[in-house]
Parts: C-alpha cells; structure tokens; sequence
C-alpha cells in the first residue's frame, strides 16, 4: 500500500548493485495487458507504433521526464527482437533503472498499486517475486492526510479490502515467490531486514545499504532525510484524537489484530457505510487533484490526474 514505507524499501534495496528499480511507479502493466491482451502480438511495426505511443502518454514516462527533464523519445523506443508484454516490460524498467543489459542483476518495479494485480503479473513474469510491506493503519491514516489531505478513514478501509484481497491472491500463489515485511520492523531493525530480503532475492546483502545517497520521501514527516528516521511511527498516538483512532480501529478490525497490531478501544468491526464511502471518495479525488496542481502547476498537474483517470479505468 502506498505510505507504507515504500519508497524507503526501493531505495535501500537499490544500494545493493545487483538490485535496480526504478524511481517511478509503473502502473502501466494492468493498464497494457487489460486493454490490449495478454498475447498481443508486438512483432509488427504497427502495434509497436501504437503501443510506443501510449507508452509516452503514461505516468511512468511523465516522470521520467520530470525527473531527467532531457529525455528523448527514442531513448524508450522498442528494440527488436521484442514481441511479448514480459520482454518490453522488462525493456522498460530495466532502462528506466539504469540496468538495460545487465541479465545479471534483479530488476524490479514498486508500485503499490500491484497490490491489486499480482495473479495478472505472476501470468506476465512466471518468475516475479513479491515483496509486501505492511504499516501500522493509524499511522497510514495519518500519512495519507499529511501527504495528500485525503480521507483517513477510507484510507483504513482499503488497507483492510487490499491486505484481504492480498491473502485470498495469495493462497494461490507458491508461498516462497512472497515475502511479508512490516515496516515498523524495517525502523527497529533494518539490517536483520534487508540482509532477509537479499536472501529471499539471491543476492548478497553489505552493509552500505543501511544508509541513503539521497532522500527517498519528499512527503509527511520523513521528507528529506537520508537516515532511517527510526521514530517515524506511533504518531497517530499524538496526531489523532481519541475518537479518530477508535473509527480507524474499528473500520480494520479485525484485520490490524491479525498482523498483531494492538487495537486500543475497539471491540468490534465496524466497515464504512456505502453512503460514506461514496463521499469520501469525491473528497480524496478533489484531494489528489489540487495535490498534483500544487506540485506540478496548473496544465501539468490536470494531466497528471487526466492519465491516472483514463488508465484506472483498465485496471480490473
């Protein structure tokens, strides 16, 4: 889930050299298999020209373009030898992280989104592997309001619809392709962490990868910092009244006890009304569109959220 850690994980698996994911979310690979199928042919100059015209027209791309500013088109054009999803996916991330041509090293991808899409990848990539982090649903709450002004408590009902549908995709799935990580446990203890996720990946764990070149967050409280801020948790004790965090307790009841997080006043599962649901949606879409015209300006932000729209819609 986003505000999950997630960002700092990439990052401090990318201090590994034989890791490479890249610094933007892909989204793309629901979006390209939905619209277009899993078998679409990607031989013909044709569907490559459409396919590399879509590509350009992502979020993936946008900020690539943000990020490096003197991109060139052709930088991401197909090469050939391509007629699958799994090999111009993997063109793709493997450019974008720096690590075209070393078959060598894992790549990978963090988009939190995917979440929702494992079964789709794991028929795309046979041999992808899932690293779930997991957070604290008071302190996501507090998170997600802190970072992009959105609804706590809809934030809390789908960290509790995504981490069960997350276990029910995951009964089907070889248990040893998923590895679960908490992140208040990445704060306490990150090299004990790490060295267990480089063993879950194949490759060695050193101990550089404890420390940051760069901030990994430029939102909520860990913004800018190049240490693991190991205090960024428990907030929600100070940040959120009493009542907000009974509500919060009570919509992820009793999902949060069975990942053993405490629950201070609630007694019982109480979901969001269908009603309430509907409204805090329009609340977090109004919230996320001035998010994006704050930060991007005005033209660039409205088609920020314009891309994100139009592909959501193939996303199930």
């Amino acid at each position: 889930m986003p505000r999950s850690g997630t960002k700092l994980l990439r990052d401090l698996l990318n201090k590994n050299k034989k890791i490479f994911i890249p610094l933007a979310e892909s989204h793309f690979i629901p979006y390209f298999v939905n619209k277009y199928g899993l078998d679409f042919d990607l031989s013909t100059d044709k569907n490559q020209r459409k396919i590399d015209k879509e590509f350009h027209n992502t979020s993936f791309y946008f900020f690539l373009v943000y990020w490096k500013r003197k991109l060139e088109k052709e930088d991401f054009s197909i090469p050939e030898g391509i007629t699958c999803w799994a090999d111009l996916f993997e063109f793709w991330l493997r450019k974008a992280s720096g690590c075209w041509g070393k078959k060598d090293v894992v790549f990978g991808d963090k988009t939190p989104g995917y979440i929702n899409h494992m079964s789709l990848i794991k028929r795309v990539f046979p041999q992808s592997r899932f690293i779930h982090i997991i957070r604290d649903p008071r302190d996501y709450a507090l998170s997600f309001r802190k970072s992009w002004g959105k609804n706590i408590f809809r934030a809390v009902e789908r960290w509790r619809d995504t981490l069960e549908r997350f276990e029910k995709d995951a009964q089907s799935m070889d248990r040893n392709d998923i590895s679960v990580l908490y992140y208040e446990d990445l704060l306490d203890r990150p090299w004990v962490e790490l060295k267990r996720l480089c063993g879950f990946l194949e490759v060695q764990y050193h101990p550089g990868m404890l420390r940051l070149d760069r901030p990994s967050e430029f939102l909520g409280d860990a913004k800018n910092q190049t240490e693991i801020v190991t205090d960024n948790k428990a907030k929600y004790l100070k940040e959120l009244k009493p009542a907000q965090v009974q509500r919060i307790e009570e919509i992820v009841y009793p999902m949060a006890e069975k990942h053993s997080y405490p629950m201070h006043s609630a007694k019982q599962f109480v979901p969001l009304r269908r009603h309430e649901k509907a409204v805090y949606q329009i609340y977090d879409q109004g919230a996320i569109l001035r998010h994006n015209i704050k930060r991007f300006g005005l033209f660039k932000g409205l088609y920020l959220s314009y891309i994100h729209h139009k592909k959501s819609s193939w996303q199930n």
